[in-house]
C-alpha cells in the first residue's frame, strides 16, 4: 500500500517540477517550427484566440499535472483491482464455505498468538 502511496506522490512531485520547467522553457524553443503549432495558430485564428509561445507554454504547464493525475489514478486502479479481488473471494469463502472445523482451527491460531 505504502508503495503505491509512494509512486502516486513521485508522480505528482514530478508533473510540478515538469510543469515549472515547461514553463519557463517552451517559450524560448522554436514551437514556430514544430509540425502542430502552425496548426494550433490556424485553430485560434478560425475561433478568434490569438495563439502565441507564451499562452501555448501555460497550456502545456497546465495540461502537464491533468495527464499525471490520470497516469497516477490509473497506477492506483491497477494496483489495487487484483487485491480488491482477492479480498471480495476471500470474504466470499468466508461467508459461505466456512466450516465449523475451519471455524476451530482458526480460532486456535488466535488464541496461540503471543501478544508481547
Amino acid at each position: 500500500m505504502f508503495g503505491v502511496s509512494g509512486a502516486a506522490a513521485g508522480v505528482r512531485l514530478l508533473s510540478a517540477k515538469i510543469a515549472q520547467t515547461t514553463l519557463k522553457k517552451l517559450p524560448q524553443k522554436a514551437l514556430t517550427k514544430t509540425v502542430w503549432f502552425p496548426i494550433v495558430k490556424q485553430i485560434g485564428k478560425a475561433i478568434g484566440v490569438k495563439v502565441t509561445k507564451s499562452g501555448v507554454a501555460k497550456v502545456a504547464s497546465k495540461a502537464i499535472p491533468i495527464v499525471a493525475g490520470f497516469i497516477s489514478g490509473t497506477i492506483n486502479f491497477a494496483s489495487m483491482m487484483p487485491m480488491g479481488n482477492r479480498l471480495i473471494d476471500a470474504l466470499d469463502d468466508a461467508n459461505f464455505d466456512y466450516t465449523e472445523d475451519e471455524v476451530i482451527a482458526d480460532y486456535e491460531v488466535i488464541s496461540s498468538v503471543n501478544y508481547e
